[in-house]
């Protein structure tokens, strides 16, 4: 049984919002380069760190919006109805 066209805008603006948690990751990471906030951890380490969270929360966000586009046939540029 396939969604409802409100089940299926819901899902977008979810996923829409956890791309806005892929930009906020992304600034915090860039903070933490530009402070120095983790001065005494070993280099690799450090990137770890600053670039894990920006990483997987793309990454997740991407693989979502495959999902809907193979599941559903609906891209993002359709889901906002541009």
């Amino acid at each position: 049984m396939a969604p409802s066209g409100d089940r299926l805008m819901l899902d977008a603006i979810l996923r829409l919002t956890r791309r806005g948690g892929a930009l906020l990751a992304s600034e915090m990471a860039l903070i933490d380069i530009f402070t120095g906030a983790h001065a005494g951890v070993p280099a690799l380490v450090r990137y770890v760190f600053i670039l894990g969270a920006p990483v997987s929360i793309t990454a997740v966000c991407l693989w979502e919006l495959r999902r809907l586009r193979i599941h559903y046939g609906r891209d993002l540029r359709g889901l906002l109805m541009r």
